[in-house]
Parts: structure tokens; sequence; C-alpha cells
């Protein structure tokens, strides 16, 4: 039974049960479905009289319009309006009809919830000035060099518009610093203990990827934990967080026995289906080609998103990028021996995606283009001599930096053009007021012994 809300304390496990408590008063999606038969369109008042026998029989034909919408979001479920327009049906669609006998066996069956976990980008636009022009910017010493738009952004990694904002500061505010500040104390570390500042290794941009057997395990581990909650109905909000957490423990594993040192781990649900690799591909290169110089490119995953089925050309296929510090085992030892069946893989530097952002910003920011977005939950992960018990930020300043041309140095100021769109004749610029950019300066410590790298 429930607790009352009275007898819950701030434990994880009893907050587990408040949460259930509240998801009583809605109605379960996952069963309602199942009171639809494929190829029948019933009407929604209709609806509601075999939810109220079946599931909640305290529920009103609005709250099941409200669980309708939820299906048509989540698989696709077709909703109708009469030819008075004052009520409406329902009826599956050709996807929730295959879905239709999956939900009837097993209705908890986590896969269905866990493949419709989104990328960034792919939410709503909640503020309506998002991706407004506010003005425009150029080098104060030869506007060729360098024009951009001076954009509103909402900084949220769910916006389509502003994701892209989202990402570079987690990039440049959160983990170039962390990895910075890694190795400017491992070189003071090794000047204090030799008298030399000692050469650091750049980091290496790998993929641990488990087993199939190892992901149906963490699949029914998590759903365990799910149930253990007692309301299977927030399974769909809860489920993906859960099977995250058990991801990530399991990586940790895999990850202590490559030989690695310390990493930023960013984990992922999928990869594209290897049929549709090629067409992935070729979208993104016809959408880069209609985009203007100074929007952010699209790459294979992103171009998909722009698709209303993506998840259709993206298979379940859970694995952690890493960007590592020290010195891996040969990968047929780790795969054959320390974790069969486990695979790692050892990614060539990308010099094209090294241009953005700095020397690990490109594959930062490709890796954050298409991780998953999981409400209540860090994506970004340190593990090893990265991680905060090892690391320590002993100093963090918040400072105003001009922003330099990327051709020449000089100063960006805002201007203003002939034409609208930021093109023609340049008619005015501001020198005096250069554009400033927030930078955040952090200085770390390692602590405890420094490691071997």
């Amino acid at each position: 039974m429930t607790p009352p809300a009275s007898a819950v304390s701030s434990s994880p496990k009893q907050d587990l049960f408040s949460f259930a408590a509240d998801r009583l008063k809605t109605i379960p999606t996952s069963k309602l479905i199942t009171l639809i038969a494929p190829g029948d369109t019933i009407d929604v008042d209709e609806l509601a009289e075999r939810v109220r026998r079946n599931i909640s029989p305290g529920a009103t034909a609005e709250d099941v319009l409200k669980a309708i919408y939820e299906l048509k979001a989540d698989i696709g479920i077709e909703v109708l309006t009469t030819p008075s327009y004052d009520s409406y049906q329902v009826r599956h669609s050709e996807r929730s009809a295959v879905l239709y006998p999956e939900y009837l066996t097993s209705i908890f069956n986590p896969s269905v919830w866990l493949e419709k976990v989104k990328f960034p980008g792919t939410g709503e636009i909640k503020d309506e000035d998002c991706g407004e022009v506010k003005g425009w910017k150029c080098c104060s010493h030869d506007p060729t060099h360098y024009r951009r738009p001076r954009i509103h952004s909402c900084n949220r990694k769910e916006c389509p518009v502003c994701y892209t904002n989202w990402i570079n500061q987690a990039v440049t505010d959160r983990i170039l610093p962390r990895m910075e500040g890694f190795e400017d104390a491992l070189r003071l570390s090794h000047m204090k203990r030799w008298g030399r500042p000692g050469k650091v290794w750049p980091a290496r941009h790998f993929t641990i990827s488990p087993p199939e057997n190892e992901v149906s395990k963490m699949r029914e581990a998590a759903l365990e934990n799910v149930k253990k909650a007692g309301n299977e109905d927030y399974m769909r909000d809860y489920l993906p967080g859960v099977f995250l957490e058990e991801l990530m423990q399991k990586s940790y594993l895999a990850l202590e026995k490559t030989g690695l040192q310390g990493a930023v781990v960013i984990p992922h649900f999928y990869r594209i289906k290897d049929v549709y690799q090629d067409y992935a591909v070729r979208l993104s290169k016809q959408l880069n080609e209609k985009l203007e110089k100074w929007k952010p490119r699209y790459n294979r995953y992103t171009a998909l998103t722009t698709l209303d089925n993506y998840h259709d050309y993206l298979e379940f296929s859970p694995h952690i990028h890493v960007l590592a510090y020290g010195k891996a085992h040969p990968a047929d030892e780790f795969e054959r021996h320390l974790m069969p069946g486990w695979i790692y893989k050892n990614h060539k530097r990308d010099k094209q995606n090294d241009e953005h952002n700095g020397s690990y910003g490109g594959i930062l920011y490709y890796i954050l283009t298409h991780s998953p977005v999981i409400a209540k939950k860090q994506i970004i992960r340190y593990w090893g001599c990265l991680a905060p018990k090892r690391l320590k930020c002993i100093k963090s300043e918040r400072a105003l930096e001009e922003e330099t041309c990327p051709d020449c140095g000089a100063a960006i100021c805002p201007a203003v053009f002939s034409e609208p769109d930021g093109e023609g004749d340049l008619l005015e610029i501001d020198l005096d007021h250069p554009i400033l950019m927030r930078i955040i300066l952090k200085t770390f410590v390692i602590v405890g012994k420094p490691p071997p790298i």
C-alpha cells in the first residue's frame, strides 16, 4: 500500500513511493492502448466508459482525451474529429497496431519506452523569441572575415532552435575547463615531484559497448527497480533514468578493466541502423547545402531528427563515449579476457571536428548532439582521475573577454548592414562597444597520488 504523504521522508525509496502516489491520479496510457482493438474506430466517450470499467472508475472524457494525446505523441495513435467537430474518435495507426499485441501480452515491456528517449533539439519551443535575430556583429578590421547575427536563445537542450547553444556552453563552460584543469594540475604535480612539468598525453576518444546479453540484464534490473515503486504507469517517465544508471554502473566496471586512468563519459542509447547510414550522410549534406554560413552544420544524427519518425532509422544499442587519459590495454585482451563480450574502439582524431571549439571541442559537440535527454538526469559524467572526488575545483571566476575574429584576431563589434539579413554594405560599426563573451576560469587540484600519465 502506498504510504500517505505525511509519512514520506526524504529517503530516495520513500520519495519514489510519493511520486507513484501522484501518478495514481492519471490514466496509464500503457493500459489504455489495449482497450482499442486494431481496425476499430471508437468514440472517446465510449472509450471513457471502458476506462471506467477496466482501469479508473473516476476517469472523465477529458482525462481520457489527455491520455490519448500522450499515446499520439509516443506511438502515433490517430485522433479524429467527427463531422460536427464537437467530439473525437480514436483508431490505431499502422505503428500502434503493430505494437498492440506486444502491449496486450506484456504492456510493461521496457523496450517500448527506452526506444523513445529523445535527442537534444527534439522538444518544444517555449520562448517565442528563440532564434530571433537581434542584430549583427562583424570583424572590426574586415567584415568579410567574420559576419554573424546576434540571436536570442533560451539555452535549453530540448529546444529545436537553441539546443546548440546548450551544447556549446556544456563544452566550453564545463567539460573543457575540467579537462584543461586536470592537465594543468598534473603538470604542476609533476613539477613539484620531479622538478620538471612532464608530458601529458592528450585524451583519446573511445566507445565502449556492452554485449546484448548484458543489455538484457540491465533492462531486467531497471524494470525490477521501477516495479518496486508500486505503480507501473510512471514507468515511461522513470524507466529511462533507472536504465541509465544501470548502464553507467556496468560501464564504470568496464572502464576499470581498460587500463585507462580517467575520462569524460557520455552515454548513448542509439546507433543508426546500418541500412540507413548512407541515407543519413546524404540527408545531412542536402540540409547543409541550404544553410546560411553562420548556422550550425547538420551531422548524420541531427539530420535524421528533422524527420518526424526519426526513431525508425535508429536501433537501441546502448554504449558510452569517453574522452580518456591513460594507456588502454590491447583490445583483444579486453574483449576476450578482461570483459568478455564487451567491445571498445579507439577512434582516430578527426581534424575537421577539432576545428570546432578547440582540440577536443568538435568531438564533444558531436557526441552531445545525439546524447539522451532524460529528465533530472546528468548526462555528462566524469570517471577516475576526472571524477569530483579525485579532481577538486578550488577556484572559479567569471570574467568577460572580448570576442575576436578567427581570421585576424581583431575585435568583433556590433554592426548595421544595408540588408536586414546581414548582407550588403556595412553602414555602421560600434567600435567603442566590442562584443564581450562570458568566460569561466577554474583552478583544479588532484586529490591523492597523481595518475601515471
